[in-house]
């Protein structure tokens, strides 16, 4: 029941005073998940059996589940969605999509439905339009305009059966260092420039994919570009200046493309995303709908430490930095926020530990996110390959990254979200928050007094958690603990991973109540709370 009452059913918009997600019952909401992109044909992952770097199964779902991941955020790949001729969708590629949103919403995951594209198209080591658009800006593509991938990268790349670059040649490189090629910064200003009408095209895939999915309950929105470039630097160098390209490039195409998505879908969420870099304010000036749209719309952004080799501690200092940034930019904009893409990181010491400090900082910034990558997906556009996913090459867990990203955290919280926090050593808990008082507590069903804690039983809590209440009312503290309590699993939910903060009665308003689990032992196991 508990899982009924909190996941893939919901209704999810953005609090217009916290910038916060929340549901139809007014909850706090927070999202842990990861990201799923399948970035060759045919497009998506194998939805049927196991595979530890290909499938998106039920068994994969369930696991998900169980490691108290509630959000994916699918790649539907434009190649995919539309393979050929412009305009002719490909009815078969949705049908696999859809049987994966389903087989998640089974297991009360969200879906943030992404046309993820990386430096373009296949042709320039990457993946991202159809091959048409790829075509139509070849054809409208500044005269002198260098082949790739000069003359940002000097080697001479090696072509596959197919006329592309070798995936061997373009793995030599980072892949990163393919944006300043000119043909890639051309391939973006095409589309920008809107040539041959490109923007009826793109929200012609956006109008198909969000009329599959309008209704789909799990599917809490869509996010309409990946780590867009910032166009044709060569020809317009002040392209690189902060600001410039997301003011005079993405602000009215997503506009465009929000206004396409709306005629069919009013409801769902739309995420948008500033430049690849982004190492400062954006340059947004308005999100892509006006503000009455501000419940439903979602800056995107990615962090990930600029320097590979840096230390933890400076990562650190860096990434709190990004996240007050972004913060700035949500409240600027009137929008919520969610890091959609972490991570990528190799199981090895410095890679776990900058990880886990990420981790605190989203926590203490009260963050929704998505650790890159599930699996590895073919994923031809990474700075680790293979070493991303969350399975060792040999098919089992990486077990040291999940003890990071298998954390405690409030999914749901019935009033006011303050704080919370995990120690990822001691496994210790934290939240604090301000539950539903007098008129607002009357207007609650009991769905919407309950807060969901996720609990890993048995990677964290083996023996059963201890659970302590605390509040902020002083004198009336008895009172105030009175009125919540907490239920372990198997009282309203066979899952044992969750436990819920029940509240019974008003509480005065602006008391806090303050939540603390931790390990049972052998020593406490006479008072633990849920064994």
């Amino acid at each position: 029941m508990i899982l009924a009452l909190m996941g893939a059913q919901a209704t999810v918009t953005v609090d217009q005073s916290s910038f916060a997600f929340k549901d139809e019952h007014d909850r706090s909401l927070i999202f842990h998940g990861v990201n799923a992109v399948y970035k060759i044909a045919p497009w998506y992952p194998a939805n049927t059996g196991f595979d530890s770097t290909t499938t998106l199964s039920d068994t994969d779902s369930k696991n998900l589940h169980d490691w108290g991941f509630n959000i994916v955020r699918l790649g539907v790949m434009w190649p995919g969605v539309e393979p050929g001729v412009r305009g002719a969708y490909n009815g078969t590629y949705l049908d696999e999509i859809e049987t994966i949103v389903t087989s998640l919403g089974k297991q009360n995951i969200q879906v943030i439905l992404d046309f993820h594209q990386d430096i373009w198209h296949r042709k320039f080591c990457g993946e991202g339009v159809p091959d048409y658009v790829f075509e139509t800006c070849q054809k409208s593509e500044p005269e002198g305009t260098k082949a790739f991938p000069l003359p940002a990268v000097k080697d001479t790349m090696p072509l596959d059966a197919d006329g592309n670059p070798t995936l061997e040649a373009c793995l030599k490189n980072m892949f990163g260092k393919y944006y300043l090629s000119a043909e890639v910064g051309a391939g973006f200003q095409c589309l920008y420039d809107n040539k041959d009408n490109l923007w009826d095209a793109f929200a012609g895939y956006w109008v198909t994919v969000a009329n599959r999915f309008k209704s789909t309950k799990n599917v809490l929105g869509y996010e309409l570009i990946n780590e867009p470039w910032a166009g044709d630097v060569y020809a317009e160098p002040k392209s690189l200046l902060p600001h410039y390209a997301e003011k005079n490039y993405l602000q009215p195409m997503y506009q465009y493309l929000h206004n396409a998505i709306r005629k069919v879908d009013n409801n769902k969420i739309i995420f948008f995303e500033g430049l690849t870099i982004d190492y400062w304010q954006n340059g947004f000036t308005a999100a892509p709908g006006p503000a009455e749209y501000n419940d439903r719309q979602v800056f995107a952004y990615h962090i990930y430490c600029p320097m590979d080799n840096a230390s933890p501690v400076l990562c650190d200092a860096i990434d709190d930095v990004f996240f007050q940034l972004r913060r700035k930019d949500s409240s600027r904009l009137g929008v919520g926020m969610i890091m959609t893409e972490f991570g990528a990181a190799e199981d090895i010491k410095n890679d776990l530990l900058k990880m886990a400090s990420l981790m605190d900082l989203a926590d203490r910034h009260q963050q929704s996110w998505m650790y890159w990558q599930f699996k590895y997906y073919q994923d031809i556009t990474t700075i680790t390959p293979e070493g991303e996913s969350l399975y060792n090459a040999n098919g089992t867990i990486c077990e040291d990254k999940m003890k990071i990203l298998s954390r405690t955290y409030p999914q749901a919280t019935a009033g006011k979200l303050i704080s919370y926090r995990f120690n990822v050593e001691s496994k210790r808990f934290e939240m604090s928050y301000a539950p539903f008082a007098n008129e607002s507590f009357a207007k609650k069903d009991k769905a919407g007094l309950t807060t969901d804690i996720y609990t890993n039983r048995q990677m964290s809590y083996p023996h059963g958690v201890m659970v302590m209440l605390t509040s902020s009312a002083g004198d009336n503290d008895a009172v105030t603990l009175a009125a919540v309590s907490v239920q372990c699993p198997g009282l309203l939910s066979k899952d044992r991973n969750y436990l819920q903060i029940v509240q019974t009665a008003p509480i005065v308003e602006g008391v806090t109540v303050s939540v603390a689990i931790s390990p049972c032992n052998l020593l406490n196991m006479d008072a633990c709370t849920c064994k």
